[in-house]
């Protein structure tokens, strides 16, 4: 049944689904992509238990008021995109069973939903989380404190721009296989706290992964970055930040800091003598317009005088940065 009702952009209303014998259907995959009138559907009476894929389901229903999503989902292994663009404030999806679902990338992207209760959820089989939550900008509350990410690989971008999210629990997270963090948490400008402590060892690209959080003012991070490579805007642009403890950081792998800590504007210490950077090929704006900082301790860190101009002509005046290097170029 792949693509059965695909842009029917005149659909308004779907009858006595129930009278079709799907009971054989494997692919219900983008059923009603598309039908952008369609105001209401009921699929209790679809026969879905042999069911597999369910990806972009609903997607671009941006007429939907009222779903029925009541049905057998115990084989399912697809549902990515599944409410994606949807315009409904709220759902139930307390009977959908996902213990056999491996993606549910862009599962919710852009959808209107304000509270999501998916504690539910079996995710023990969950492999891409990527973009799950991405863009749900009216998004207020949401419960994940049962998911089970133990073989989930990509993260990335998974709350990206929630962005009337104020409080966030990821306590239960187990990302030892995961490899992808990139802009996890990017653009949530109304969070107030975060407290991340993840098993990280996989993970090589943390770029944007905490940036534009600019309402918040403590931020909790503890992670094994022994793998990573790219740390570009990991912490720019969170505004309201005053102090980060990055002590767990192995840097050693690490290529890219670009605009690290790009507009944190209200740290004033800011301690990264623990940072191995001599692989690091890129500081470009890394201290950019931190104009509150009075004292950075990056004594294992090593510039050029290029590096030196690119990162501190933006710094006030007696800043007092702990580095030999530039100890050395000061004195020349």
């Amino acid at each position: 049944m792949k693509n059965m009702f695909y842009n029917c952009i005149s659909l308004i209303s779907v009858e006595n689904l129930s009278n079709l014998n799907t009971k054989n259907v494997i692919d219900m995959s983008q059923l009603f992509l598309g039908c952008s009138n369609l105001t209401s559907i009921d699929l209790s009476g679809l026969n879905t238990e042999n069911a597999k894929f369910m990806s972009y389901l609903l997607m671009g229903c941006r007429s939907l008021n009222s779903v029925n999503i009541n049905i057998n989902t115990k084989n399912v292994i697809t549902m990515n995109y599944m409410f994606s663009s949807l315009p409904l404030r709220s759902i139930d999806l307390s009977k959908l069973d996902t213990q056999n679902v491996k993606d549910m990338s862009w599962m919710f992207w852009g959808s209107g939903f304000y509270k999501l209760n998916l504690s539910i959820f079996n995710t023990k089989n969950l492999v891409n989380a990527s973009y799950m939550f991405g863009s749900m900008s009216s998004l207020e509350e949401l419960d994940i404190s049962g998911f089970d990410t133990s073989n989930a690989i990509n993260m990335n971008a998974m709350f990206y721009y929630c962005t009337k999210l104020t409080s966030l629990d990821v306590s239960s997270f187990n990302t030892e296989n995961d490899k992808r963090m990139d802009y996890m948490f990017r653009s949530m400008i109304t969070l107030t706290s975060l407290n991340v402590n993840f098993n990280s060892t996989n993970v090589e690209n943390m770029e944007f992964m905490f940036s534009e959080l600019s309402s918040i003012k403590n931020l909790t991070v503890k992670l094994d970055t022994h793998n990573v490579k790219n740390m570009n805007y990991m912490f720019g642009l969170c505004t309201s930040l005053k102090s980060l403890d990055l002590s767990s950081f192995d840097t050693q792998n690490v290529e890219i800091m670009r605009y690290m800590f790009d507009n944190c504007k209200s740290i004033e210490e800011l301690d990264l003598s623990n940072f191995n950077t001599g692989n690091v090929k890129d500081y470009l704006g890394m201290f950019n317009s931190c104009n509150s900082i009075h004292r950075l301790d990056i004594s294992n860190m090593h510039f050029s005088k290029m590096q030196l101009f690119l990162n501190f002509y933006t710094e006030k005046p007696g800043v007092i940065i702990a580095n030999k290097d530039i100890e050395k170029m000061v004195k020349g």
